[in-house]
């Protein structure tokens, strides 16, 4: 399989795709190492690509956190496309977000916050990579 094969999911969710996606559409782990190897696509979290080298913007990273965490939402001032230092996902609450790390590659920090109801609430912060 050709990553342009994937165009149309890339282009829906800013450049971003999760592992599952890629396999729902016919990539194996052949095809993801090869891209991978090639800088066609750079990890962002576990599981979690971006089509490009450059600086993250505020959409990539939603995107991201909402990929890594699926099934996931935008929430708070996130869901109204306010771009702020925090990108907020709701999550389910019977979810284990402890089990994701702390920070990832691209240097975001992440941290768990309380939340009632059937939804947790997990805060990212939106960094750039180095």
């Amino acid at each position: 399989m050709e990553l342009h094969q994937a165009r149309d999911l890339l282009d829906q969710q800013g450049g971003v795709v999760a592992r599952r996606q890629l396999s729902d559409v016919g990539a194996g782990e052949p095809d993801l190492r090869r891209w991978l190897r090639r800088r066609e696509l750079v990890a962002v979290h576990p599981g979690v690509y971006i089509n490009h080298r450059g600086p993250l913007t505020w959409t990539n990273l939603a995107w991201a956190a909402t990929l890594l965490y699926a099934p996931a939402a935008l929430c708070h001032a996130s869901a109204l496309n306010l771009a702020g230092e925090v990108i907020h996902v709701a999550i389910s609450h019977h979810r284990n977000p402890a089990r994701r790390p702390a920070s990832d590659s691209t240097g975001s920090e992440t941290s768990m916050t309380g939340c009632s109801g059937e939804f947790a609430h997990r805060e990212c912060a939106s960094r750039t990579r180095s």
